[in-house]
């Protein structure tokens, strides 16, 4: 028996392990809201009070929005880890992605975002926006620039003094089908951009 157990207590281990681990995945993928039931923000740079801010959209986006969100997150991303193939991949987590300036990668619009729709645009009068010239396209706007001297509820948690530039992900489908993705009524991160730009048609 002795013997038996030197050479087999692996499986033993791997009978109670393995349930155990089953189960946990599970518990954590029913726990995992659905894309179309989450708003997530990127933010790369270094001067935002993200938990302000998260706490000011979470509070904020029930009434501006009758989309059912299980989770509103503004996450911070390590700066020095952003090439264009991380940025693409960050896409399919986050909604929403803003630059500090000094932190924008060049030419981030054509190489990682889409250009803007002019449906999308219009429901943000008045903003100014970011734009990049491409070679046999011309001027294409693929942003919307956030002056620090604008009063708005993203300045109020911003200390820094660059300008920063907020993207819309390709991936997100929750603008409204305006980023030609998604499904219509689903627009929690469109409600999102609008408040933390203070831009409403």
């Amino acid at each position: 028996m002795r013997s038996h157990l030197q050479y087999s207590w692996w499986k033993y281990l791997a009978i109670v392990l393995i349930p155990v681990i089953v189960w946990s995945s599970i518990f954590n993928s029913l726990r995992t809201p659905d894309p179309d039931q989450r708003v997530h923000i990127l933010y790369v740079g270094s001067h935002l009070d993200t938990q302000v801010l998260q706490s000011k959209l979470s509070s904020a986006l029930p009434g501006l929005t009758s989309q059912e969100l299980k989770s509103v997150t503004v996450t911070t991303a390590d700066t020095e880890a952003m090439s264009y193939s991380t940025l693409d991949a960050r896409c399919f987590d986050y909604d929403i992605l803003i630059f500090e300036e000094s932190c924008m990668p060049e030419k981030v619009g054509q190489a990682v975002f889409v250009r803007l729709t002019d449906a999308l645009l219009k429901q943000f009068p008045q903003a100014v926006y970011y734009q990049e010239d491409v070679e046999d396209a011309g001027i294409l706007t693929y942003g919307f620039c956030i002056s620090p001297r604008e009063h708005t509820p993203f300045t109020d948690c911003y200390s820094g003094t660059q300008r920063c530039y907020l993207f819309v992900s390709p991936r997100s489908v929750n603008f409204d089908t305006l980023n030609e993705n998604g499904r219509a009524g689903n627009d929690g991160a469109l409600k999102a951009a609008q408040y933390l730009l203070e831009k409403t048609p």
